[in-house]
């Protein structure tokens, strides 16, 4: 898969599962403390722009087939990502207290393990076209 197309893959997927997530939150809040969440304007932008942010050091960190830093590249870009969502979150106003960033931060790893699993998803479909179309090559031969 380039890099364009990873790109995009992760800032869409980052993007509608923070909005899931944030509903889920905010619908959880409202059966249980009837609290009615009001969207800001500038909010889903914001969750857009984490999206887009969370996808360059995804691209540029794990496109390098170099199973040696394999390792320490994907705990790097654990980190750089938890930064910038807790960041952005503290920034957007998407938790107030320790408690709520208790919160986010377990949200953020629900949805750091669910693009993992689409990324992971996406890229072996690719593999398995690849390799169909390979053997038709080899099965016309």
């Amino acid at each position: 898969m380039d890099k364009f197309k990873i790109f995009l893959t992760t800032t869409m997927m980052v993007s509608f599962l923070i909005t899931i997530v944030i509903g889920i939150t905010e619908l959880v809040e409202y059966l249980t403390t009837g609290a009615f969440f009001y969207l800001e304007g500038w909010q889903p932008l914001s969750v857009l722009a984490v999206g887009v942010c969370t996808s360059i050091p995804t691209v540029l960190l794990l496109s390098p087939n170099n199973e040696k830093t394999a390792w320490l590249r994907i705990v790097l870009h654990f980190i750089i990502i938890m930064v910038i969502v807790m960041t952005s979150a503290y920034i957007f106003n998407w938790y107030h207290g320790f408690s709520g960033g208790i919160i986010t931060f377990v949200e953020f790893i629900v949805v750091f393990s669910l693009v993992w699993i689409g990324n992971f998803s996406i890229l072996k479909h690719e593999e398995n076209l690849v390799n169909q179309a390979l053997e038709k090559i080899r099965d016309e031969e």
